[in-house]
């Protein structure tokens, strides 16, 4: 008799769906957008991805944020420091349910700053993420450039994956890009003049980049997360 052979089988990625993105430009402490988040399913987490400007010199504490009444936790975050010359504060910051939200194809994301610290911009955006066992956080990363056209990161990685990033700029952005260890590009996009997403599909081990440009010499923050 043949004895068994023992197989070893790579552990299912995670699959992601981007749901969508929204800005307000209204001063306030509480933003709170209805986004898509897509399809059903128990094993669903959902990612935000956060980004603020305040026409300050003081930089806030990072918000606190639930998706359809469940609370999220912040993965990474970066925001201005008190050296930066520019009077205004901006910050980038990636979220994660801390449940599966299992039901609905939209939510409403609420996004709450502290008392006496109004932001002058706020911005979301939204992907379900699904993956049959838990989750693992490969990495985080965050860049910062004041002043600077570009800021641009490499980070090695050791699994496949998927990698999100958020960024902010103090003035137009122009273009952002995760590269690098044969990735695939998701989506990319920015829903508001100081605030951009952008996800990859990573396959192989490596290294990875991610880059985000604006207009001028701008103050710029950017986050990004690999989840397996």
């Amino acid at each position: 008799m043949l004895a068994a052979k023992l197989l070893s089988v790579p552990a299912a990625p995670p699959t992601l769906t981007f749901g969508g993105g929204a800005s307000s430009a209204t001063d306030g402490l509480s933003y709170t957008f209805s986004l898509s988040i897509g399809a059903a399913d128990a094993n669903r987490r959902v990612i935000v991805g956060v980004v603020y400007r305040r026409d300050t010199t003081t930089s806030p504490a990072f918000p606190t944020v639930t998706v359809a009444g469940q609370s999220c936790t912040r993965v990474d975050g970066i925001m201005n420091d008190t050296s930066t010359s520019s009077t205004f504060r901006i910050a980038a910051a990636v979220y994660i349910t801390d449940a599966a939200v299992t039901t609905g194809t939209t939510a409403s994301v609420v996004i709450s700053y502290a008392s006496g610290s109004n932001m002058t911009r706020g911005m979301a955006s939204t992907y379900s993420i699904v993956k049959p066992t838990a989750l693992v956080q490969e990495f985080s990363d965050t860049a910062s450039g004041a002043p600077t056209a570009t800021i641009t990161s490499t980070k090695t990685v050791s699994m496949a994956g998927i990698a999100i990033m958020s960024g902010s700029v103090t003035s137009s952005i122009t273009s952002t890009s995760i590269t690098g260890a044969a990735t695939v590009d998701f989506d990319s996009g920015t829903v508001d003049t100081t605030g951009a997403y952008e996800s990859a599909t990573v396959t192989d081990s490596g290294t990875i980049t991610f880059t985000i440009s604006g207009s001028g010499t701008p103050t710029s923050r950017a986050v990004v997360v690999l989840f397996s």
